[in-house]
């Protein structure tokens, strides 16, 4: 009689689990013992981690072959202990397996008397093959059922939420989570950064900006000379706008943009809908939410739709990352991204005070918001012409804030932080809230007239 597995590791027993760790089934087939049987698997990758189960029991009546299953023989005519149906037998060991099965019951203290077993081991670039013979079939009986499945690879990363570094994808903590350098807040030690500094909230240290470091992370590599050599030798003449004072519109990329003067600052008056940057380099577009982090994680400048639905692109205008938002492209000549203090102009001259600038909690009492809102797509006087329409805010992980209901406009302001950036955010109330924003996330933006 014979039966073997071949393979090139030994497994492993393993505790008992509800379920297979993966849905990916690599082979299933039972093994019979009533006549010669062979199955050969499918080539298990080399330093693939796999799980098995074998279920079942079966008799060979030749010899001193007795009932057993995959991990015991459990009733054994020879059985010192003395033999019952549902009592291993202690004194048997690995001996009493085929030499070349031995490796299928590494742990002879285990016993199921479910007769239900599960593995892991290590495949090796080779097939495992499975066969049973014998000199006579008659009274065999039994089978054992088995099932490998390939296990999911581990993505190494921090796993704790709270961190300042924390990976959502990542599955096995690696212990390399970076919590706040001060409190809980991942953005306050940005308060250490000095001039020339930006703030690295994953990280928690200050970096030294350095000329050509287009990625800002405080090394000019390969990465940084890619980003150069895509756009070395590029000459191109600056658009023409057809723009000589303000609430004349400015044509920017085939659109006209309309302009509002209010205090002494010329802007516009609707949300900026470019696809590409002034020097014509595309942006990527986002149509789901792992495509959005994927974009993000890449330093890739790129933006998508209020929902993902193209058609809220005409009333709304994209919501764009920060990788497009801090292009130095992203306006067109002669404008710039709306700063705090760009904001903050707008907001005394629709009669907040300077106390309140900094003070969220004294915002609230100056409703000044209705001023700047539209009047037809939102529920605003709109008596600048400001026009304000709620496109929401892409959430930097999954979904959105509430189309129809807010809005959120970043700034390129960084009061010493790299991570985050002024905004400014408006719902149905009449306040216009002013907070740091977060880095991943999707924003309306207003150009200014330098």
């Amino acid at each position: 009689m014979k039966f073997r597995a071949l393979l090139g590791t030994c497994l492993c027993v393993s505790g008992a689990l509800a379920q297979a760790p993966s849905d990916v089934l690599v082979d299933e087939f039972t093994i019979t013992f009533n006549a010669y049987f062979e199955h050969i698997t499918p080539v298990l990758e080399a330093g693939q981690t796999y799980f098995m189960t074998i279920d079942g029991h079966y008799n060979i009546s030749s010899g001193t072959y007795g009932h057993k299953d995959a991990a015991w023989y459990y009733c054994y005519s020879g059985c010192s202990e003395g033999c019952n149906v549902n009592t291993p037998c202690p004194s048997m060991d690995s001996d009493h397996w085929n030499a070349s099965i031995t490796s299928l019951r590494p742990d002879t203290d285990v016993y199921d008397a479910n007769h239900h077993y599960e593995y892991t081991f290590e495949g090796d670039g080779s097939a495992m093959v499975f066969d049973f013979g014998d000199s006579a079939y008659g009274d065999n009986g039994g089978s054992l059922a088995v099932s490998i499945y390939q296990m999911p690879t581990p993505v190494p990363g921090c796993t704790d939420v709270a961190a300042c570094n924390y990976n959502p994808e990542a599955t096995e903590d690696d212990g390399s989570c970076v919590e706040p350098l001060v409190g809980d807040d991942c953005n306050t030690g940005s308060a250490a950064c000095g001039d020339g500094q930006v703030w690295n909230p994953e990280t928690q240290t200050c970096l030294t900006l350095t000329m050509f470091d287009s990625n800002f992370d405080g090394c000019i590599t390969n990465s940084d000379l890619i980003d150069f050599l895509a756009v070395y030798g590029l000459c191109m003449e600056a658009e023409s706008t057809g723009f000589a004072e303000c609430g004349d519109p400015v044509s920017y990329q085939g659109y006209d943009y309309t302009t509002v003067l209010i205090g002494d600052q010329c802007r516009f008056a609707e949300n900026l809908r470019v696809l590409a940057s002034s020097a014509g380099i595309p942006f990527e577009v986002a149509e789901t939410d792992e495509e959005w982090q994927s974009l993000y994680d890449a330093s890739t400048p790129a933006f998508c739709y209020p929902m993902f639905f193209d058609s809220y692109g005409e009333e709304y205008a994209p919501l764009y990352n920060i990788h497009a938002i801090l292009g130095d492209e992203f306006c067109p000549v002669g404008w710039h991204v709306s700063t705090d203090a760009d904001w903050m102009d707008l907001e005394i001259e629709l009669g907040m005070p300077l106390e309140a600038l900094l003070d969220n909690a004294l915002r609230a009492d100056y409703l000044i918001a209705g001023a700047i809102k539209d009047d037809v797509l939102w529920n605003g006087t709109n008596e600048t012409g400001f026009s304000v329409v709620p496109a929401g805010e892409k959430g930097g992980y999954n979904g959105f804030a509430p189309l129809g209901h807010s809005a959120a406009f970043l700034t390129s302001t960084q009061p010493g932080g790299f991570s985050s950036y002024v905004g400014r955010g408006l719902g149905n109330g009449g306040e216009i809230s002013r907070g740091y924003y977060f880095e991943r996330g999707g924003y309306s933006i207003r150009c200014v007239k330098d």
